[in-house]
C-alpha cells in the first residue's frame, strides 16, 4: 500500500509479497497477493497478508481500509461520477484463517499506482518506449519454448502489442494472451503470471 493505504494496513496486516499460453480471466482461488488487469482498463487487486486477530477485529480492518479509500475518493473523484477506488470485500482466507484478504477495485492502472504509490506501466510497447522505458529483447523469453526474443523483436514485430512493466513481485492476470515474460517469471496453467521469483523489473508481453 502507498500514501493512502499504507498507514492503516500496517496496523492490521504483516503484508506477504512472496517474493499453456492463453488469456487469464481471473483467479478461482486466492492464496497470495494478486493483481487482475481487466480488458476495459480497470484493476482488481487481491491483497493478502497475515491478520493480527489477537489485536484487531476484521470489522476494524474493514472500517480502516474503507475510510482510507473514501478519503482518497473525496480528494480526486469528480462529483456525480463513481468512486475511483472501491473496497469490495474484507475477509479471511478460506484456506488459511490466519490471513486476511482485501479486494480493491480501481478504475484504472493510473489510480492503482497513485493510491498505492507504486510504478506499474501498462500499454503498448511503442507507448512504453515513448515513456522512457528501456525495453531490451534479451530481457524477455518465450512462454512456448523459453527462447530469448530475437534482436529487434520488440521494436519491430511487437511494437503494437501490450506490455506490463512492474517491480511488484506478485501474481498478475492479464487481459490478453501472454507471449513473453521476464527471467524468473512463470506462466501458470490458468494463464496468470507468477512474478514472485523475478529480480528487479519484471516484464510481461501479451498479444490480442
Amino acid at each position: 500500500m502507498g500514501k493512502y493505504g499504507k498507514t492503516g494496513m500496517c496496523l492490521f496486516l504483516c503484508m506477504v509479497f512472496l517474493s499453456g499460453c492463453g488469456q487469464a480471466n481471473g483467479p478461482d482461488k486466492i492464496e497470495s497477493t494478486t493483481l487482475v488487469l481487466n480488458g476495459k482498463g480497470s484493476v482488481t487487486a487481491y491483497l493478502v497478508g497475515n491478520f493480527a486477530r489477537e489485536y484487531y477485529s476484521l470489522q476494524e480492518l474493514e472500517n480502516m481500509v474503507t475510510g482510507e479509500a473514501s478519503g482518497y475518493n473525496d480528494n480526486v473523484s469528480v462529483a456525480g461520477q463513481d468512486d475511483v477506488v472501491k473496497v469490495e470485500t474484507v475477509e479471511l482466507l478460506e484456506s488459511d484463517s490466519s490471513k486476511a484478504m482485501i479486494t480493491f477495485r480501481y478504475d484504472s492502472v493510473d489510480t492503482y499506482c497513485d493510491y498505492n504509490d507504486v510504478e506499474l506501466f501498462y500499454g503498448t510497447v511503442n507507448e512504453a518506449i515513448a515513456a522512457g522505458y528501456a525495453l531490451k529483447d534479451e530481457d524477455i523469453f518465450s512462454v512456448k519454448d523459453g527462447s530469448q526474443a530475437q534482436n529487434g523483436y520488440l521494436r519491430q514485430q511487437a511494437s503494437k502489442q501490450h506490455v506490463l512493466i512492474t517491480q511488484e513481485h506478485i501474481i498478475f492476470y492479464c487481459p490478453y494472451s501472454v507471449t513473453y515474460i521476464s527471467d524468473g517469471a512463470v506462466l501458470n496453467e490458468d494463464g496468470s503470471v507468477d512474478m514472485r521469483a523475478c529480480e528487479g523489473t519484471g516484464i510481461i508481453l501479451m498479444k490480442k
